[in-house]
């Protein structure tokens, strides 16, 4: 849908605020008064020129190379600015990084008279990661990440006793008119919003960063596509099928801007949060779902929880059933394997790809080995593609030391991946 018709779309959804925008007071206070960012510049939306096919794309359910035959993605989440770990990733037998990167680190600024205002050195980075993956073989999945949702609400959202609080996703300056209190209710509320309310104004601008992106790399072989919004939250829409369904229609309007100027890459979806929503998502919206996959992230502990009947959410609660609250892992492969049942199914239902783009332990914990053998286990037994979080010095579940060395749970991918690795062009 072109902008103008977005944003005609906008109005009419809501009324109460007017298409120049401004929230209303509710009883918990998440909605303040301020405007709506203006429209966003018109963008051409034509087929990128020269195009070149990717290394990688999807056929009959299962990502394949340019002969048409299956290949098992593996290796690592990294960051926009860790170019110089490549090698690292190569010696370690990846084929595979999902290279994540927030809009607001691409489009930090707000347009300017007319002009999107795209930042030079984040795209210098990712150019630089591209091609020092592409040098050594390794297929990337550019992530369209978000944390926290916005650097306007990282304070807020910041956990007890952090004296840096980081966020990443929708730019501060989308939120810069105060609509939104920069509190954890009001990140609620924009979270609900961006995909209701302001989704006519929210896809327009974000259809212009998508589609930015997608013609920057069309040249690259190794890109093997793009995914729509890292582990996207619905906020006050609350934890139901119905979210989830409104959070992929937004999703929809992007990935058809992104085929209309790369109809060969493929488009990586999420359904809502990390791994909830699967079971009851409604992919109709899409069409066609050739040249699109699933991303699904497993930090499930292995224990006697997992996700309920129909799929969509945690039981007894996300805390008691992930690895980023357990201390030590004493899971097992057959609990893992019932969880990883539910987007591995629904994928094949569909016809598309899964990529489990996030796992993980915390690095050096009793039972991380066991961990990462049972999930290893179960990715090679099922032909599952995965990218394991994170190759990077820093964080809980990082697989680095600080020298940029291995880490015990980085070799023992490692070996699994040089056993079995899958080498492209």
């Amino acid at each position: 849908m072109r902008p103008a018709a977005l944003a005609a779309l906008g109005c009419a959804l809501v009324l109460a605020a007017g298409c120049g925008g401004s929230g209303g007071a509710t009883h918990d206070g998440g909605v303040g008064s301020g405007p709506l960012p203006p429209l966003p510049p018109p963008v051409s939306t034509g087929k990128a020129p020269h195009i070149v096919k990717p290394w990688v794309t999807t056929s009959g359910g299962k990502f394949v190379d340019r002969n048409g035959q299956p290949v098992i993605l593996h290796g690592f989440d990294m960051s926009v600015g860790m170019s110089h770990l490549a090698p690292v990733a190569q010696q370690l037998g990846a084929n595979m990084a999902r290279v994540y990167v927030g809009w607001d680190a691409i489009q930090p600024e707000a347009p300017k008279d007319g002009h999107y205002r795209w930042d030079a050195k984040t795209l210098a980075k990712l150019d630089k990661i591209v091609a020092a993956l592409r040098a050594v073989h390794i297929n990337v999945l550019i992530d369209f990440h978000q944390f926290h949702w916005s650097p306007y609400f990282a304070q807020a959202t910041c956990k007890a006793g952090k004296s840096v609080c980081r966020a990443s996703g929708v730019p501060a300056w989308y939120y810069a008119g105060g609509r939104f209190p920069a509190t954890r209710s009001g990140s609620s509320h924009a979270e609900a919003a961006f995909f209701t309310t302001e989704a006519s104004r929210s896809q327009a601008y974000y259809s212009a960063f998508a589609g930015m992106i997608a013609a920057r790399y069309a040249r690259d072989p190794n890109v093997i596509g793009y995914e729509i919004l890292n582990e996207p939250h619905p906020g006050k829409l609350g934890d139901t099928t119905e979210a989830t369904n409104t959070m992929l229609r937004w999703q929809a309007g992007i990935r058809r801007a992104i085929q209309k100027v790369d109809p060969t890459r493929t488009v990586f979806i999420m359904c809502r949060g990390g791994g909830e929503g699967v079971g009851t998502a409604n992919l109709k919206p899409f069409g066609s779902l050739d040249h699109m996959a699933l991303d699904w992230h497993d930090y499930f502990n292995g224990l006697s929880g997992g996700l309920d009947a129909a799929g969509d959410n945690w039981v007894p609660s996300w805390a008691d059933t992930h690895n980023q609250e357990t201390s030590s892992y004493t899971g097992t492969e057959a609990a893992q394997a019932r969880v990883l049942r539910v987007p591995l199914d629904r994928a094949r239902f569909r016809g598309i790809p899964l990529l489990v783009g996030e796992w993980g332990f915390h690095t050096g914990a009793p039972g991380s080995d066991t961990y990462q053998q049972q999930m290893l286990d179960l990715f090679q037994k099922e032909g599952v593609s995965w990218t394991r979080w994170v190759l990077a010095t820093g964080g809980g579940f990082a697989l680095l030391n600080a020298d940029d060395t291995p880490t015990p749970e980085a070799n023992q991918l490692g070996a699994a991946m040089r056993a079995t690795t899958t080498t492209t062009p």
